[in-house]
């Protein structure tokens, strides 16, 4: 109805197009930029358009156009922007502009524009220090050709202070305009120096007037910082471009390509005159330290953060640690570290924190050190000290309830997941594949006659000749380059690829005894038969090494190598395990959930979790992750053990919780041990089919009690960790309906947002929180 009534008005109120011409610029410079908007509205229903006339003197670098629509009053309206960019100086008028509408025709003479003479311009989005460099650049030669040139904010730098490389495609704009797509631009390789690829502008960046020609510049812009001293030549910067060779477009392109000449950067080191104590080479400007403690007390036992944060200009990622002298009566690690980048007036800088988790081990009074934070100010051309003030924190005493309690035994040793996860995680695939081909090749066994054939006697090398290729083909397999290899040099190849040092020089000397017989004097016949018998025991033996193995050992010392060099970066980090003998056993918990949610068939992370949760005295979080370790691994003492620590609260409980002493994955295994030999007996033997019909019902029945076992594990089951109410229905305050103590075993129902529908034991039922409840 209302749309209906607006179109009734429009057709009552047509008139002629309103028009208007406005620009957010009427003086600018050669190189500038200015948007031209053109608007006219008009309340027929007749389809409108706009023209605009000359826009002599600018080239325009974009175009939208837009139609609007308003219902008070009714009108339609029609918006053009252009964005235009000065090309040469004067006075020009943008315009007449027209507007079409039916059979009429409204026409405004435009605006007036004044350019002014400039020797440059550099676009807005161009970052402060590009633009000064882009200022300052001496223009290629010879004139009127397109140039490429890398310009260095400084030729000659101190170890760690910012340089903006920045590289110019300089075109003539005739030759500009005729490009129909940007140039390639391929900044220098940077080798050796800490590298910030910066954002570039789409497009020109800045425009140049040479002599009497105008050059558009395109550009790429990186941030290094020097690592040593030294002199550095970067690469040759790379520019390639297409130009038209005819006016039509669709006309061939000529492909050019341009390189730079070579930019060199020297670097100095830092002075060594007036170095203080404690430098560990960090470089800025304008750096600050400062630190944040979350908490004002803490309790022996937990955990403390603290973080140090280093703000300023440099290169932040090479800041180092502030590295505090912590005392004795606490154990500290580090968390981890954070860095955010800023740019201020194009130099690049930011916030570096670094975060330590204090646990105490005494109560008192903990002292958090001083800091002095010394590095290189490059503005000021000297050495500072940052420093920071200690500061007191008061530590109460452990609870000593839970100190008092009995440990469960000691944290597993992490491995990977249990044999019957990974026995009840194969894809289905697989299983169809065992218990289905025994049976399908029975019956084709059954429905093809049997033919008997002699079986083809293996070849075995009798003569030397042949001995000798099957021994060099088997040698091939570690040695390729055999022929390159003679003596000890074949022995140390041999150890490189996987074999023993004994088996390799045995097969050296072998190989020297057959050139021998090769090339020297003519051997008997016994010792020609005595080298092949030792050749054919060789291969042999090498026939049953596995190349994996090989391939083991060949890798066992670069593996070594690898992880020594990158033990420190692991000690960097704590562990869950050590944090909880740390005492740090909130952080711990957290840290064993993780390891459970990455890989939750391992036996050890359940039970670390649980063993964390227990002795923070959360004992029904720790009941539901024992049980959870007992179901992979239900025969493991150390799992039954911790489980006996926090029993259930009632029988119902205990029974709701009861793990069979097998998996489902070992009675799968069992029906495959009894599958297979009794398809296997039926095919071969047609005596004993008793027997053979015995095992087969005994693979059925293990069958059968896999399902049994995966189907009570799948019971959804949670156990309450506090005293909660049961309640009629999913809200904080309906009515209970029966108490929920705390290590009840429910079964869990459906779920309506943040609640779960459970079934206590004595068949009540009604709703829980779901954080209330933890599943196993």
């Amino acid at each position: 109805m209302v749309i209906t009534l607006a179109l009734i008005l429009l057709v009552a109120q047509e008139g002629s197009p309103e028009l208007s011409a406005t620009a957010d610029r009427h003086k600018l410079m050669v190189g500038e930029e200015l948007v031209y908007t053109v608007r006219a509205v008009s309340t027929s229903q007749e389809s409108m358009s706009v023209q605009v006339g000359s826009v002599s003197g600018f080239e325009v670098v974009s175009r939208t156009e837009r139609r609007e629509v308003s219902f008070a009053p009714v009108a339609r309206s029609s918006v053009l922007e252009l964005r235009l960019r000065a090309l040469r100086a004067g006075t020009f008028q943008l315009g007449p502009v027209e507007a079409h509408q039916g059979g009429e025709v409204v026409t405004i003479p435009g605006v007036s524009i004044v350019v002014s003479e400039s020797r440059g311009a550099v676009a807005a989005a161009v970052n402060p220090r590009v633009a000064t460099l882009l200022r300052r650049a001496r223009p290629p030669s010879p004139a009127g050709e397109v140039g490429l040139t890398v310009h260095l904010s400084a030729d000659t730098v101190l170890v760690g202070q910012q340089v903006d490389v920045v590289t110019a495609a300089w075109f003539p704009r005739d030759l500009r305009l005729r490009l129909r797509r940007p140039p390639t631009l391929q900044p220098p390789k940077v080798d050796g120096l800490w590298s910030y690829p910066q954002p570039a502008p789409v497009g020109i960046a800045a425009s140049r007037r040479v002599g009497r020609d105008w050059y558009d510049l395109f550009v790429s812009h990186e941030v290094v910082f020097p690592l040593t001293p030294g002199t550095f030549v970067l690469e040759p910067a790379s520019l390639r471009y297409s130009v038209p060779l005819a006016l039509q477009f669709f006309s061939q392109e000529e492909r050019l390509s341009l390189k730079s000449a070579t930019p060199v950067l020297v670097v100095r080191p830092l002075p060594v005159d007036g170095q203080p104590a404690g430098f560990q080479g960090a470089v800025g400007s304008k750096l600050e330290i400062g630190w944040h403690l979350p908490q004002a007390s803490g309790r022996v036992g937990d955990p403390l953060p603290v973080e140090f944060t280093v703000t300023g200009l440099g290169n932040v990622a090479l800041w180092p640690d502030p590295s505090p002298a912590w005392t004795d009566d606490v154990r500290v690690y580090r968390d981890r570290v954070e860095e955010h980048l800023e740019s201020e007036a194009g130099r690049i800088g930011g916030s570096k924190t670094f975060e330590y988790l204090l646990v105490p081990t005494e109560p008192g009074m903990l002292t958090i050190p001083a800091v002095r934070y010394p590095f290189y100010d490059v503005d000021a051309g000297r050495y500072r000290v940052l420093e920071v003030e200690p500061k007191a924190l008061r530590i109460a005493p452990g609870d000593e309830s839970l100190a008092a309690r009995g440990l469960p035994p000691p944290l597993l040793a992490d491995g990977g997941p249990s044999f019957s996860y990974r026995l009840e995680t194969l894809p289905w695939i697989v299983w169809l594949v065992v218990f289905g081909a025994p049976p399908l090749v029975y019956l084709a066994a059954l429905l093809m006659p049997r033919r008997r054939q002699a079986r083809p006697a293996r070849a075995v090398p009798s003569d030397l000749r042949s001995a000798e290729l099957a021994f060099e083909r088997l040698i091939r397999l570690y040695v390729p380059d055999l022929e390159e290899h003679v003596g000890s040099e074949l022995v140390s190849a041999l150890t490189v690829a996987g074999l023993e040092h004994s088996m390799a020089e045995r097969v050296g000397v072998l190989r020297q005894r057959l050139m021998l017989a090769r090339y020297g004097p003519e051997a008997g016949d016994g010792q020609q038969h005595a080298l092949v018998v030792e050749i054919r025991d060789i291969v042999a033996h090498l026939a049953t090494i596995p190349q994996s193995t090989l391939r083991h050992r060949a890798v066992t010392v670069g593996i070594a190598a690898l992880l020594a060099t990158s033990g420190t970066a692991w000690s960097q980090v704590a562990s869950p395990s050590e944090l909880y003998q740390a005492g740090a056993l909130r952080l711990a918990a957290d840290g064993f959930q993780r390891e459970v949610e990455l890989a939750p068939g391992v036996v050890a992370r359940w039970y670390n979790l649980g063993a964390a949760h227990y002795r923070l005295g959360h004992d029904w979080q720790a009941a539901a992750a024992w049980h959870r370790a007992l179901e992979l691994a239900p025969r493991n003492r150390h799992v039954r053990r911790a489980r006996a620590l926090v029993p259930p609260p009632d029988a119902a409980s205990d029974r709701r919780l009861m793990v069979p002493p097998v998996t489902a994955g070992e009675l799968l295994l069992l029906a495959v041990v009894f599958w297979i030999p009794g398809w296997v007996g039926l095919m071969r033997s047609r005596r004993f089919q008793r027997r053979w019909v015995v095992l087969l019902l005994l693979s059925a029945g293990s069958v059968a009690g896999a399902g049994a076992v995966a189907w009570w594990r799948q019971r959804p089951r949670a156990i309450v960790l506090a005293d909660t109410p049961l309640r009629v229905s999913p809200h904080e305050r309906a009515p209970a309906v029966a108490p929920g103590p705390a290590g009840t075993v429910v079964w869990l129902g459906r779920r309506w947002g943040p609640w779960v529908l459970v079934r206590a034991p004595g068949d009540s039922e009604g709703w829980l929180p779901r954080e209330a409840v933890a599943t196993p």
